[in-house]
């Protein structure tokens, strides 16, 4: 009896311990399974390429201090090329990483992965990024990871053509995430002015 409860203690210091550092990461976390979305319909990957400025997110604290964040996706082969940068306002010093997107399934194009290489590490690590909505001018991204299965963290970008938008039309393009239970009340817009 005594052991499980000592097995039963580290377990829960262990949960614990991964949730502070999710936290700390800035994710969206909440208790049980990843919520079920739709997706967009008839999603075209070649009309997704080209440039897409974020314009709102969900508070995310490691680029928490950053602006100007955009990404370029091209078309290759059965994958897109991606490249993201950002501008760290402290330093006004740009970032970039660079990964791939592809659909697994391609009876669900709009349910992309994201596969950023970690050289150092020879590895990789991929991630879901799901296109709820687009009409190619506009764009809402969700992604959400599971954690054991009692937990899921949740990202989301609102993306647009043009660095601005109308407060009305990320009211309106929120009301996606909305629509498919994902919590709005923290978005932020991002910022889009003095960019390199």
């Amino acid at each position: 009896m005594h052991l499980k409860q000592s097995n039963f203690h580290h377990v829960f210091l262990f949960i614990i311990f991964n949730s502070f550092v999710f936290y700390v990461m800035g994710d969206v976390i909440r208790l049980g399974k990843c919520p079920f979305v739709k997706l967009q319909r008839g999603f075209k990957h070649f009309l997704f390429n080209g440039d897409w400025y974020e314009v709102g997110r969900n508070p995310i604290i490691l680029f928490s201090n950053t602006k100007c964040n955009k990404i370029n996706l091209k078309h290759s082969d059965e994958k897109l090329y991606l490249k993201s940068s950002s501008v760290f306002k402290n330093f006004n010093r740009e970032i970039n990483f660079e990964a791939f997107a592809f659909s697994p399934n391609l009876e669900d194009p709009a349910k992309m992965k994201i596969e950023y290489p970690l050289t150092l590490l020879k590895t990789n690590i991929t991630i879901p990024y799901w296109v709820l909505y687009t009409d190619y001018e506009y764009a809402v991204v969700w992604s959400c990871v599971e954690y054991l299965k009692i937990l899921h963290f949740e990202y989301y970008w609102i993306l647009s053509r043009k660095p601005y938008i109308s407060e009305e039309k990320l009211r309106d393009l929120g009301d996606v995430l909305t629509l498919s239970n994902i919590d709005t009340s923290y978005m932020i817009r991002t910022e889009q002015t003095g960019c390199m």
